[in-house]
Formats: structure tokens, sequence, C-alpha cells
């Protein structure tokens, strides 16, 4: 289908302003419900809004990845690919609520802090297995329009259902966590506003295809997602330390600004990574990988020098002071993101650059270390703060080797434009 460019564009900004919204949605329900009850119950929300986005984007997101990835590729084989994967969400819901329902035992009791918030986090698997995929069908049909009214809605209702709480004087960390699960329903409302219902019926390859590429991504996505969001879970088993999950995700709230702001620049560096590839121009392909990654260093620096400097003062003005952490927190919890957010470009370069296996390898790798991090440091701050510090870091060398042998093997093609 080619869209003419000036729609092209306009349909690009919707979505960077929609997943904009989305982003700041996300920080307003942290914050909302930071200042809406007591440190013990934030640190309980703390854990379960963790557990929520590993799952949202660690289980679900590859969902969307794979079904708009399908539509894009036109296959014409098997069954219809609403079918297909509505099975897979299916099979990783179930799979999902069996281990959430561990938290109702009496170790995951402790860990979650407050029982009613374990089926609060299964209705946030149900929205998500309905959610994602029906934003990949509306992705992959080039239906952006919907698909900014989706991603929009959420971060709309992610701000206004809080605030409402907050107003009407919600003290409770449950109903804040049912918030997150209707944001996520109500953002699938403007998909079905229309009556034409045509991206519904999408043709798909055999389920086992659907099924084995997803699983692919999900395993990259859930190692990502579970370092990034190590030092809260981690802080949340720390015995006696509960309290301490709310300031840490206060803390690494700040801290992962660059990470949303790379999130959005995201869509113009992979395109350009993958264009110089297709070109067949090593030394063009070098300059924007050298930019990249040097952007990314930047980012890291200033990131671990804003969190030394101002760290706990931010989190005392946007949070309030009874959520603020020490400086050495700060600091540790700005190296990690720092780090972090240098293998996540550097993933994104490996990804153009078509190291698939490489990339999964790296970050499950990665992820091991950062547990055994955590099961070999027995001080509560270096706990939480190490693993996620030391598993970027495995993941900064081995998706570096990657690019680096990558950028080495391309040749020119002899003729601009060439195709890969």
């Amino acid at each position: 289908m080619n869209i003419p460019p000036r729609r092209a564009i306009g349909q690009g900004t919707a979505v960077a302003a929609a997943a904009g919204l989305s982003g700041l949605g996300s920080y307003a329900v942290v914050v909302v419900a930071a200042h809406a009850m007591d440190a013990e119950a934030y640190s309980s929300f703390a854990v379960f809004w963790s557990l929520a986005v590993v799952a949202g984007l660690g289980l679900y997101y590859p969902i969307e990845q794979e079904t708009a990835r399908e539509i894009a590729a036109d296959r014409r084989a098997g069954g219809g690919l609403l079918r297909a994967v509505a099975v897979v969400a299916g099979i990783v819901t179930g799979v999902a609520a069996l281990v959430v329902l561990l938290l109702l035992t009496p170790a995951g009791r402790a860990y979650i802090g407050e029982p009613a918030l374990v089926p609060a986090l299964i209705a946030v698997l149900l929205a998500s297995a309905v959610q994602f995929p029906v934003r990949g069908l509306l992705s992959g049909g080039g239906l952006r329009g919907r698909y900014s009214l989706v991603i929009g809605a959420e971060g709309v209702a992610r701000i206004l259902i809080p605030v409402g709480l907050l107003v009407g004087g919600v003290v409770a960390n449950v109903p804040f966590a049912y918030a997150v699960a209707a944001a996520a329903v109500v953002a699938v409302v403007p998909a079905f506003l229309v009556r034409d219902r045509s991206w519904l019926h999408r043709p798909a390859p055999a389920l086992a295809a659907v099924a084995r590429r997803t699983t692919a991504l999900i395993v990259a996505a859930l190692a990502i997602q579970l370092l990034l969001n190590a030092p809260v879970l981690i802080a949340g088993a720390v015995d006696g330390a509960m309290p301490l999950a709310g300031g840490i995700l206060a803390s690494l709230t700040i801290a992962r600004i660059p990470v949303f702001l790379y999130g959005v620049a995201q869509v113009l560096y992979m395109p350009s990574v993958a264009r110089a590839r297709g070109h067949g121009d090593p030394a063009a392909l070098r300059r924007v990988v050298v930019l990249g990654m040097g952007a990314a260093v930047a980012a890291a620096v200033l990131t671990v020098v804003v969190m030394a400097v101002a760290g706990t003062w931010l989190v005392s003005v946007v949070f309030g002071a009874d959520h603020a952490l020490g400086e050495p927190v700060q600091v540790l919890i700005g190296l990690g993101i720092g780090v972090f957010l240098i293998g996540q470009v550097a993933s994104d370069t490996a990804l153009a650059l078509g190291a698939h296996r490489a990339l999964v390898s790296s970050w499950v790798v990665a992820l091991v270390a950062a547990g055994i991090t955590a099961a070999t440091v027995s001080d509560p701050v270096l706990r939480t703060t190490a693993p996620l510090l030391v598993g970027s870091s495995i993941a900064v060398v081995l998706l570096a080797g990657v690019v680096i042998v990558r950028l080495r093997l391309a040749r020119p093609t002899g003729r601009p434009g060439a195709g890969r």
C-alpha cells in the first residue's frame, strides 16, 4: 500500500505524539500513586507496577510486533491471523496467570505485600491480551490513525483515572492497580468505533510458525524487561526492606527518562541503520552507528551526573520526600540505567544489522548474570541496584562485539540503493 508522503508524515507525527502521551501516562500513574499512599503501600504498588510493565512489554508487546510483521509480509498460507494470535495470547496469558497465582502463597503474599493486588495483576494480563494484538492488527494494516488513538487513549486514561482517585481521597494501592487494568481496557475502545472491521480479518501462516517466531521475541523482550525492572522486583524480596521498593521505583522512574526519550528516537535510528546497510555503503553505515552509540554514551554520562548531583532532590520534588533515597543509591541507579541505555542502542543496532539470535542470547546471558549478582550480594542496597548494572554491562560487551563484527563484515555493493 503506497501512502502519500504528506499523509505518511502526518501519521508518523500522530503515532509519535500518542507514544509521548502514553509515556506521560505511565509516569503519571506512579507519581500520582506516590502522593496518594504511604511508603509501605506504595512499595507494594511498585512491585505490582513493575510486574505489570514486565508482562506488558515482555510478554504481549512481542505479540503486537509479530502480528504487525505478519501483515506487512502479506503471507497467504494457513488460517486467519486473528485466530492464531488469539491462541498465542491465550497460552501466554494462561501461563502468566499461573505464575501470578503463586503470589497467593505465603511467600508470595510476603513479596507482593497486598494479596488483593494479585487479581488486579491478572486483570492487567487479560486486558493486555486484548490490547496488544489489536494494536498489532492496526499497526500492520497501516491504520495508524486508529493505532494512535489506542495508545493515546491509554495514556489519557492513565492520567485521568489516578488523578480522579487522588482527588477522591483514595489512599489504598488496590484501586490504583485496577486503574492500570482499566486504562488498558479503555484503550481498545477507539479501535472499534468505526463500522469497518476488515482489519480483523487477515490471513496468516500456520499457528506453529506464529508461535515459534513470537516465542523468540518474547524470550528477548522478557529478559530485557526483567533486567530493567530488576531493582524494584528484587527490592520486594529483600527481607524487612519492603518500603525500599517504592523509593527504588521513584529513583528508577526519574533515571529512565533518557530510555523513554530513546524510545521515540528509536523509530528514526533503526531504519537509518537498516537503510545504510541496505544501500551497501559501509562508510555511511559506520557513521550512523558511531553517531547513535556516541549519543547513547553521552546520554548515559549525563544520566549518571544528574542522578548523582540532583537525584535525591528530583525524587523529593516529584514523588515526595518520603520516597527519596540517599546519593549512593541514586548514583548506582544512574549507572545501571546509563549502561542499560547503551546496551539498548547496541541491541537495536545488532537487530538492524540482522543479528537476531545474538541479540536474544546476549540479553539472556545478561539476565543470568544479574540473577547471580542478586543471589550473591547481601547488602540490601547493592542487592537491588547492582544486578541492573552488572547485567547491562554484560549485555553491552556482548552486543558491542556483535556490532563490531557485523560492521567489519560489511562490504560495499558497488551500486547505491542496492538491497541487502
